[in-house]
């Protein structure tokens, strides 16, 4: 079978057998000097990936660094910047004023809300009084007319001049007190 252009093999089976009685065979010391040499900037591939890591630390590091002092002189508001380019759209002061005017306004709406719903409750308040007021001066109008009716009017005055004792009914006779 043919794979196409594979490139040849730099040492064959042989080659790595006796390499390996070889490194079997060294001191200690040879072979962390030996491996060493693979952690040594730009000689092997775990070298740059150990150095591009330590990179890219460094880099977030500056990063974070620059947004905490951007974010500490700007009253901790971001500016609005492109995502491509990373040119700022909009200021961190105007965002910062954008958000202020939605907080007194959030603030104002619930300063609304409470005093509709006060309102609400005093009028629902005023509204039973009234109807109770209504319903009680109208409960004390029908007791006295009925007194009216069916006592008379001088049975309502509860005089004691000339007329104790006496009451009047709907036929207008006079009745003498009872003696109790």
């Amino acid at each position: 079978m043919h794979y196409g252009n594979q490139p040849q093999p730099k040492c064959n089976w042989n080659q790595v057998s006796k390499n390996w009685d070889k490194f079997t065979s060294q001191s200690t010391d040879q072979v962390l000097s030996n491996v060493g040499v693979m952690f040594t900037p730009g000689q092997s591939s775990l070298s740059s990936a150990l150095e591009f890591n330590r990179y890219s630390l460094e880099l977030m590091d500056k990063k974070q660094s620059a947004a905490v002092t951007s974010a500490a002189a700007s009253g901790g508001f971001k500016s609005v910047t492109d995502t491509i380019s990373g040119q700022i759209k909009t200021p961190a002061t105007v965002v910062q004023d954008s958000m202020r005017r939605s907080g007194d306004m959030a603030k104002d709406q619930t300063l609304a809300d409470t005093q509709i719903t006060t309102s609400a409750f005093a009028d629902g308040a005023y509204g039973v009084l009234s109807a109770a007021l209504k319903t009680f001066t109208n409960s004390l109008t029908e007791k006295l007319m009925k007194k009216v009716f069916n006592l008379g009017l001088v049975a309502l005055s509860g005089s004691s001049e000339g007329n104790a004792g006496q009451r009047v009914s709907d036929s207008c006779q006079t009745r003498t007190p009872s003696s109790t």
